[in-house]
């Protein structure tokens, strides 16, 4: 019998790779199975260097297998509990062979999950950063504040809930607008004046 071939790590790259060390915060659109239910908007997952490598290793045990999925019991680090009209018992990281969602349990019927998302794009995000074209980047990932934020069914609604929901991200987002601006403004006079100045004359022998 031949085994399954195994699924090679993702590459993230010298800038991931960079900004995983350091740490970073993605947050997840969520939504809530009872249609009648509000639950939490979003959840919020820390991302580094051994968050990966452990996702990684559960993948290839899924394909190694062949399993549906593993659940890992994990809580978001954060979600957004002030737009739930339910309180979430218990949570869990679901991860199959591609892919992987928060799954969070209530009292009662129905379930709050997030949007899966497929760890490729995720990775092909983290070389990107906040002075990348919202066009160039991966469908349904923005940055806002230095978070990462995947909203693939309303990217700019899950962006106005977290400005509500979490005033600071959006006061870091407007500092990080004006430090943009502020250096694109002084490239901008750099260059101007370069060309603004006369070519310097070689002296006569």
């Amino acid at each position: 019998m031949t085994s399954e071939p195994q699924q090679e790590p993702v590459a993230v790259g010298a800038a991931g790779a960079a900004r995983l060390e350091a740490g970073v915060r993605l947050y997840i659109q969520a939504f809530f199975t009872n249609d009648h239910t509000s639950g939490p908007p979003f959840a919020a997952m820390d991302l580094d260097t051994t968050v990966l490598k452990d996702m990684t290793r559960r993948q290839q045990l899924c394909v190694q297998e062949r399993l549906s999925l593993l659940e890992v019991d994990l809580s978001p680090a954060d979600h957004g509990h002030e737009g739930s009209e339910v309180a979430i018992r218990s949570w869990g990281l679901r991860i199959p062979g591609s892919d992987f969602w928060f799954h969070g349990q209530p009292k009662g019927e129905g379930a709050c999950q997030t949007r899966a998302i497929a760890v490729d794009e995720l990775w092909s995000a983290l070389q990107t950063d906040a002075e990348t074209p919202q066009e160039e980047m991966p469908e349904g990932f923005a940055w806002f504040g230095g978070a990462l934020v995947y909203g693939p069914d309303d990217l700019d609604d899950l962006l106005e809930v977290l400005e509500d929901y979490r005033p600071e991200l959006a006061a870091k987002e407007r500092e990080l607008e004006m430090a943009l601006a502020i250096a694109e403004e002084k490239s901008a006079s750099l260059q101007q004046a370069s060309t603004a100045s006369p070519a310097r004359r070689s002296p006569k022998l």
